[in-house]
């Protein structure tokens, strides 16, 4: 998602609004507009989280006591180069594994950043 993506679609949003000439009114139009953007520019930065201040944290159906994986959108250096790819934190070993949940990847300092993918995608239920 790009700024212009934002823009575009806060400018959708406002068109959603209704229509008043009272200038007040046309002010919080435009008030909405920009606090449609700033929400989703905090958003997009609070789905990441430094590596070097925190490690994934097993919770809901990841707290699993005999082996926790948790599912991460990460960047750094991984076996495919440097980039983003999904991969699983292993709580018990404290490393990163493949995508396939099941071999070692890389270091912890390998990943400079991660998001929860459940963060990332949400719950489909949640939203019916």
């Amino acid at each position: 998602m790009k700024k212009e993506d934002i823009v575009k679609a806060a400018k959708e949003y406002r068109e959603t609004l209704p229509y008043c000439d009272d200038a007040k009114i046309r002010g919080m139009s435009v008030g909405g507009e920009i606090g449609f953007i700033t929400g989703v520019e905090w958003f997009m930065k609070s789905l990441f989280h430094k590596t070097k201040d925190e490690v994934p944290q097993p919770i809901g159906d990841y707290a699993n006591e005999v082996y926790p994986q948790i599912p991460c959108l990460v960047k750094g250096h991984l076996s495919t180069g440097y980039g983003y790819g999904v991969r699983y934190w292993n709580v018990k070993c404290q490393v990163w594994d493949d995508e396939e949940c099941d071999d070692y990847e890389c270091d912890k300092d390998d990943v400079e950043e991660w998001a929860y993918l459940d963060d990332i995608v949400g719950n489909m239920d949640d939203l019916l």
